[in-house]
């Protein structure tokens, strides 16, 4: 056998000590295609959300839906940060992602082919059908023409409403243009009940601009994971509540959160159901009671008996006395009204003076100890202020989605 000489172990050596290693957290494989290289994008991207039913709803506090649950699955496999933009129609999504304004468009999206755009895989296969007995068929405005429309307007000519989203369809209507697997709910659940017409097959996918495979990749990639299939087979058959017209609402607080100087309704929500997933009568293992959690002693502080804490408006009304004085502390330690939110924030949760020595250590690194961001943040060792400030974004844009999807 020829043996190997020096020169060509020394190449060999050079070579594997001086080829480029990709950066930690950085690098996705993906097992399902063959071929597929290491692919390497930002660790934040914006999304166009369309917020309609199955997608998303929310329900004392919490959203939930097949693909608010798998947009922060990918989120977190990938590392990556999502900045939401909530939209009050498919074509707005669209429109946004071949504006390049968002990297990707997530929500009942109908996969349609389009020049500029790819898609996921499926993140639902169904059919069509025509829901209900109507001579038209009635399609959502600014939503895309299904191909199965076209192949029906000789036996039902199309009628555009003027309603944007399902959530705000009067199904009082019959002819609904719809997806199986509404269609059944909405008979099951509801009063709304039509005969089921079969038209044709449709699938709901993301999409992409045609030069972000990575994202599609990765995307498909987790679809393909067989451990998510009992949860997206339960989120796939349960779509909304009863009541799903009338799920404006974050929760059955609104009224009482609304028109507070400090703390705007959402983040007062977002607190909720961080400190108590909105039940009443749950205490901690420190003895924080109800809705805001509590501590007797604090609310004595503030002249609340805490026998109230149990009762949901009384809670609700000591927290915000509470929250209140957390204003006025910082007010006086400084920070100006437009920084003050996550000094309140984390305050509410480790207390004000655990707060302030974390400011002063902040200064002692040089930071500013009345700016949030980027400095008393950094030394803050919680995701606290950072939980209560994201859920409140999604809120006060879920809201103004489903708002504006009315007109």
């Amino acid at each position: 056998m020829k043996r190997i000489s020096y020169k060509t172990y020394l190449y060999l050596f050079c070579l594997v000590i001086f080829i480029p290693q990709p950066e930690p957290g950085t690098t996705l494989n993906y097992k399902h295609d063959e071929g597929a290289q290491k692919i390497k994008f930002g660790n934040r991207i914006k999304i166009a959300f369309f917020a309609d039913l199955g997608a998303i709803n929310i329900e004392n506090g919490n959203p939930e839906g097949l693909d608010f649950f798998l947009i922060n699955e990918w989120s977190k496999r990938n590392g990556i940060n999502i900045d939401w933009v909530f939209v009050s129609s498919v074509n707005k999504a669209l429109k946004l992602l071949a504006q390049r304004t968002v990297s990707m468009a997530v929500g009942n999206i109908p996969r349609q082919e389009k020049n500029g755009f790819i898609y996921s895989l499926p993140i639902r296969k169904f059919k069509w059908v025509k829901y209900g007995r109507g001579d038209s068929l009635f399609l959502l405005s600014d939503y895309p023409k299904p191909s199965i429309t076209l192949e029906k307007s000789n036996t039902y000519p199309l009628s555009i409403k003027k309603e944007k989203m399902w959530r705000h369809s009067s199904f009082n209507n019959s002819g609904w243009l719809l997806p199986d697997y509404l269609a059944k709910e909405l008979f099951s659940k509801t009063p709304f009940k039509h005969n089921i017409e079969l038209l044709g097959k449709g699938e709901i996918s993301w999409a992409c601009n045609s030069r972000d495979s990575s994202i599609i990749n990765s995307v498909n990639n987790m679809i393909s994971d067989p451990s998510l299939r009992r949860k997206i087979t339960f989120f796939q058959s349960h779509n909304f509540k009863s009541n799903f017209q009338n799920q404006k609402n974050i929760s059955d607080y609104d009224e009482q959160l609304k028109g507070k100087i400090v703390l705007d309704e959402h983040t007062l929500n977002a607190l909720i159901f961080i400190e108590s997933r909105f039940k009443n009568n749950v205490i901690s293992h420190a003895g924080a009671i109800g809705l805001m959690q509590l501590l007797p002693r604090t609310a004595k502080s503030i002249g609340i008996d805490s026998i109230q804490l149990f009762d949901g408006k009384q809670n609700i009304r000591a927290g915000l006395k509470y929250i209140n004085y957390l204003n006025e502390y910082w007010e006086l330690k400084g920070v100006s009204i437009e920084n003050r939110i996550p000094f309140i924030l984390s305050s509410y949760n480790s207390g004000p003076s655990a707060i302030f020595k974390e400011t002063k250590e902040a200064q002692k690194l040089g930071l500013n100890p009345k700016l949030w961001d980027n400095n008393v943040a950094k030394v803050y060792k919680s995701n606290y202020v950072e939980n209560i400030m994201k859920l409140a974004s999604i809120y006060r844009g879920y809201e103004k989605s489903v708002d504006e999807a009315k007109y």
